[in-house]
């Protein structure tokens, strides 16, 4: 019983003790704009949130438009209340400059770590004058069908309380069924 009481306090001194962790999230996107009449874009990203500042920050992108290929070099970020949005050079990123190849895509921060909701997207062209909007960020301004969806590529990894709760789990199943066999044997012999 003993035993059972201290695996029950060193579990939850870890789980309460440990922070979660800063994690990098990677993602792949797909918009198909004006209702797939400019076709679908794609592309993939990566973030990583800091814990301690409560914010992501753009690590890697793969994206391009004709012949331009956005890298970090060229795509900047920026978080503004709940929304993360990242997005060419040629405006920053909050905006698209027509005639020019450019994008943007605006998120929605969710109640998660690395939980992103498409809001919004938008790209131009400079070689066929393209460009799209889809999401729900637009309202009214986009075409019907017109959508943005991101999915999460990230494998979830168990923070450390989760790992506490778990062992503390299997540690009490163990001494129930451990006193468990010892109370059938008494009974047994009796």
């Amino acid at each position: 019983m003993r035993r059972c009481i201290s695996m029950v306090v060193i579990a939850m001194a870890i789980g309460v003790s440990t922070p979660a962790l800063s994690q990098s999230f990677d993602y792949s996107f797909s918009a198909d704009t004006l209702g797939g009449l400019n076709g679908t874009q794609s592309g993939s990203f990566s973030v990583f949130y800091d814990v301690g500042t409560a914010t992501y920050s753009l690590t890697a992108i793969n994206y391009s438009i004709g012949s331009t290929v956005f890298d970090l070099g060229n795509t900047g970020s920026n978080k503004s209340g709940n929304y993360f949005i990242f997005g060419g050079s040629e405006t920053g990123s909050g905006g698209v400059a027509s005639s020019t190849d450019d994008f943007f895509l605006q998120t929605l921060t969710g109640p998660q770590i690395g939980d992103l909701v498409a809001v919004a997207f938008a790209f131009s062209t400079s070689g066929s004058q393209a460009f799209g909007l889809a999401g729900p960020g637009w309202g009214s301004h986009i075409t019907a069908g017109s959508t943005v969806t991101i999915t999460n590529l990230t494998s979830a990894v168990p923070e450390s309380a989760t790992w506490a709760m778990m062992l503390l789990g299997f540690g009490a199943v163990g001494c129930a069924m451990r006193r468990s066999k010892k109370k059938q044997a008494v009974l047994q012999l009796a």
